[in-house]
């Protein structure tokens, strides 16, 4: 190692977070989307849908979205439910759900009508333990949610309102939950779309070289591991390089331009984003190959193109692209 790299901190092997693949980025979709949030909250508007397809990073995005609440002078409360496939609407099982992600001890317990009045009750306490008379509750996967689901959130609406309690629901989920929104003003229940489904927010991946480059360079600049050690996840993978002044960022170029070439050959559109997912999968495994290369090598296209080969990305977006079996047979 070159006597200008600092020694790196020691990490047992497979703590590293590109390891354990636990963090977050803020990426220009989740900026966006903490943007939209922070109005949203700050105008008390009661429901809105963020759509987008699979592996774009939506639930990192609430997660981050929620350490961003939680860090505010005046913490939001925050529930996150994850949506479960269940064979048919099921009143108690749904309040159970909910008393499960909202924290409570007590889930089975009672009746149905026992099991909603204890999960209102426990979050009034929630916002008022708060020191505010407003609650978030992110709904993942809400593309699982029946129309029977909708009226018993409006309940639970209702009943806090009743009691000076603002609730936001914000949806998050696929583009079905477009499909279903349409569908609730066909069929004329605008009392759901106006609770839950007012405002529409699009979530997307990475669209242009630019969305790359502020990804990369979020390794760069808003990373760091262990907490405190002022060592970014590149600086730790790559010391040499980082102490004669390289940054990831740089390789924003040439990656965008491997992604484009393969896209072309794989017959990708040109207007679908790429999952942050994939980028996130590319990235890591050109950090840990950093590795098995000579201190100062560079990442050459062949490396980058077995980085993205490497991540699934062209088999996941052959699912999209392709046309379905039945329509190939005709």
């Amino acid at each position: 190692m070159s006597a200008t790299a600092a020694q790196p901190p020691l990490i047992p092997a497979g703590r590293h977070p590109i390891e354990t693949q636990r963090y977050v980025l803020p990426t220009p979709a989740i900026v966006a989307l903490h943007d939209a949030v922070d109005q949203w909250t700050a105008n008390r508007v009661p429901g809105a849908v963020i759509v987008g397809r699979p592996r774009l990073g939506k639930t990192r995005a609430i997660f981050y979205v929620t350490q961003w609440l939680a860090q505010a002078a005046s913490p939001l409360p925050v529930v996150h439910w994850r949506c479960y496939e269940h064979k048919s609407p099921a009143e108690g099982v749904f309040f159970e759900d909910l008393l499960r992600a909202s924290g409570h001890a007590l889930v089975r317990s009672g009746t149905p009508s026992a099991k909603r009045d204890r999960l209102v009750q426990w979050l009034w306490e929630k916002a008022h333990r708060a020191g505010d008379n407003r609650l978030l509750l992110f709904a993942d996967d809400a593309q699982r949610l029946a129309g029977q689901h909708y009226q018993w959130l409006m309940d639970i609406y209702n009943d806090l309102d009743a009691e000076g309690v603002s609730l936001i629901t914000l949806l998050v989920g696929q583009q079905e939950l477009k499909h279903q929104r349409s569908a609730f003003l066909t069929a004329g229940q605008r009392q759901i779309v106006g609770r839950f489904m007012t405002h529409i927010h699009q979530f997307y991946g990475v669209r242009t070289e630019d969305d790359l480059t502020e990804c990369l360079e979020s390794y760069d600049t808003a990373t760091e591991f262990p907490v405190g050690s002022g060592w970014s996840f590149p600086q730790y993978f790559c010391p040499v390089r980082f102490a004669a002044g390289w940054r990831l960022k740089e390789e924003a170029g040439t990656l965008w331009e491997v992604f484009a070439r393969l896209r072309r050959a794989h017959a990708i559109p040109s207007d679908l984003d790429i999952p942050m997912q994939y980028v996130t999968w590319t990235v890591e495994y050109l950090l840990k190959q950093e590795r098995s290369l000579e201190p100062m090598a560079t990442w050459n296209e062949g490396l980058m193109e077995a980085a993205i080969r490497h991540s699934g990305y062209l088999d996941a977006e052959a699912l999209w692209t392709s046309p379905p079996t039945d329509a190939r047979d005709k």
